[in-house]
């Protein structure tokens, strides 16, 4: 006996391809998964702040005693497991306490963390060389369930979208590994409204206190030959707006300490638009990239066009 046909197709055999279509395409959209290339612009992002690799817990105290790593404040949004060396840079502290607040808004329990700073000499033996858990701006989070794991993923990948972390959903064992960029946080930080009350907010981060500058420690990143060699960046401008304007976008130099959520501030623009404007598909920039900032008029072109599709 035939099968019923959908579209000239068997109908098993269509529904085996829409199963592979929809698969391909949640792998491309999750963009939480580890890689090589996370790791190393976590580690460049290390390197460009000149932050310490601790090799010792001796190092470690002497970072503390110095302000250039914190404690990690606990209490009714925050909670440790087995955390050995509960440091942090102080933007990564200010994220854990934000992070904090709304996730027991979201989840109605703490946010637990998991791993924090970790010296070089106590990494574990599956650490990649270049992992940046050493320097403190590091820490592992517990990975929840249901409506907060979804809640936790959106927020992560917001604000990795803003470029000011670097997330990873690991599954042996399963956490979430997020790397805060301490000048692109504390910035992204201090220009956020108080805090939205709708315990189902997905949207990013809004730090209640200013993220004090720490002083930077005196041991400089290791030397890379990955992070010695200059990232080929990505200056692909949108077809539509250069044909169709060519005189309505400018270009910027990228410099250093730069984040597209700076940027797209500072011109009343969004990240969304350059991204846009430069055929980019995730925000992240490095100094001396030049990149296209599509002005209003590009923005009005743009927007017509979107309206006449």
């Amino acid at each position: 006996m035939r099968l019923p046909l959908a579209h000239g197709l068997p109908f098993r055999l269509a529904l085996a391809l829409a199963a592979l279509t929809v698969g391909a395409a949640a792998a491309r959209a999750q963009s939480l998964r580890g890689s090589p290339e996370s790791v190393d612009r976590m580690y460049q992002e290390a390197q460009r702040e000149a932050l310490a690799f601790h090799e010792t817990p001796d190092a470690v105290r002497t970072a503390v005693d110095a302000g250039a790593l914190v404690r990690l404040t606990t209490g009714r949004d925050v909670t440790l497991r087995r955390v050995a060396f509960p440091y942090v840079t102080p933007a990564t502290e200010a994220f854990v306490l934000a992070l904090g607040r709304q996730h027991r808004a979201a989840c109605g329990t703490p946010l637990m963390v998991t791993s924090a700073a970790r010296p070089t000499t106590r990494q574990p033996r599956n650490s990649v060389a270049q992992s940046v858990h050493p320097t403190g701006m590091a820490i592992d989070l517990h990975k929840p369930r249901g409506r907060c794991l979804r809640w936790l993923r959106a927020t992560l990948l917001e604000l990795e979208d803003a470029g000011v972390l670097e997330a990873t959903e690991e599954f042996r064992p399963p956490h979430f590994h997020v790397a805060v960029y301490p000048t692109a946080y504390t910035r992204y930080a201090a220009a956020q409204p108080p805090a939205a009350s709708s315990p189902s907010s997905t949207v990013a981060l809004q730090s209640l206190a200013t993220v004090a500058t720490a002083p930077r420690p005196q041991t400089r990143a290791k030397p890379s030959a990955k992070a010695a060699a200059k990232p080929r960046a990505s200056t692909r401008s949108s077809t539509r707006v250069a044909s169709a304007a060519p005189r309505a976008t400018q270009r910027y130099r990228v410099r250093a300490g730069d984040t597209l959520w700076d940027i797209a501030r500072a011109r009343g623009l969004t990240v969304k638009q350059i991204l846009a404007a430069n055929g980019m598909s995730r925000a992240v920039i490095r100094p001396g990239q030049r990149i296209v900032l599509p002005s209003a008029r590009a923005r009005q072109l743009s927007s017509a066009d979107a309206v006449g599709q």
